[in-house]
């Protein structure tokens, strides 16, 4: 009975991927670039009356030398802590009240802030994210007690076999290439972040030309351009370049045996 029972809902799996790719067509995806060097995704979806929104910051952990190690995923939870226009607390809520969700990650490439939103509360959401990108303050008292946050997750971490072995996995795979930094950082480079060291950092890579925004819902392609332009205004500024160090061949096995 088990076998059949799976049968069905493996059909069911195909069924519904077959209809939603008959719902979303691929060519109904419009790819624009706004004056300010945003690149942005757009596909209209009127199934329900949502609209996803995405940013995607061109920056990740490869992007910090040895000594930043952590800047990245410790800027993505200090966006959240305030800004020009939003205390501390004060976003996730405005988000919750309208009835939206709001997350972010930090990846080796990429940071990632996404929320989902009713289509008639899209634009709050689209404010909120262009604040977050934009206008964080960074506050030192907020800073130290985030710093401590993330100190703490390092520390569960360690206590983790599948997360110790992948640092070192990446440690060993990689000998010049920053993938074999863990995308959290280590304890010493996360304590010895400085608010500056942040600010020049978030400025650096926290600019329109180094972004690409995914818009997805229940939302017309001018509304978006229109709203985007609006938050984005002002010169261009090229996105900035960078450079990685190449890895040396690899002539012999690396091997690493850890004990616990």
């Amino acid at each position: 009975m088990s076998k059949y029972i799976f049968f069905i809902f493996l059909m069911l799996g195909v069924i519904m991927v077959r209809d939603a790719k008959a719902q979303l067509p691929l060519d109904t995806v419009e790819t624009f670039k706004l004056p300010s060097g945003l690149e942005v995704i757009f596909q209209e979806n009127n199934s329900a009356p949502v609209v996803a929104m995405q940013f995607w910051v061109k920056t990740g952990s490869t992007h910090e030398t040895r000594s930043e190690a952590g800047i990245s995923h410790l800027i993505e939870h200090m966006v959240f802590k305030g800004t020009k226009h939003y205390k501390p607390g004060e976003i996730a809520c405005l988000i919750e009240a309208n009835g939206g969700s709001i997350n972010a990650y930090t990846s080796f490439d990429y940071t990632v802030y996404h929320i989902v939103m009713p289509s008639a509360q899209w634009e709050i959401g689209l404010k909120v994210l262009a604040e977050m990108v934009k206008n964080a303050l960074f506050d030192p008292h907020e800073l130290a007690s985030e710093k401590k946050v993330v100190l703490e997750e390092i520390r569960k971490n360690e206590d983790i076999p599948f997360s110790v072995l992948s640092d070192a996995l990446l440690a060993t795979a990689y000998q010049r290439h920053p993938y074999r930094y863990p995308i959290i950082g280590h304890t010493e480079t996360v304590k010895g972040l400085k608010r500056e060291d942040i600010l020049e950092y978030y400025q650096k890579w926290y600019r329109p030309s180094n972004m690409v925004a995914v818009v997805v819902g229940d939302i017309k392609e001018e509304q978006v351009k229109k709203a985007l332009n609006s938050v984005f205004s002002g010169h261009f500024v090229p996105s900035p370049s960078i450079t990685f160090p190449s890895e040396p061949p690899q002539k012999e096995l690396r091997l690493l045996t850890m004990k616990k």
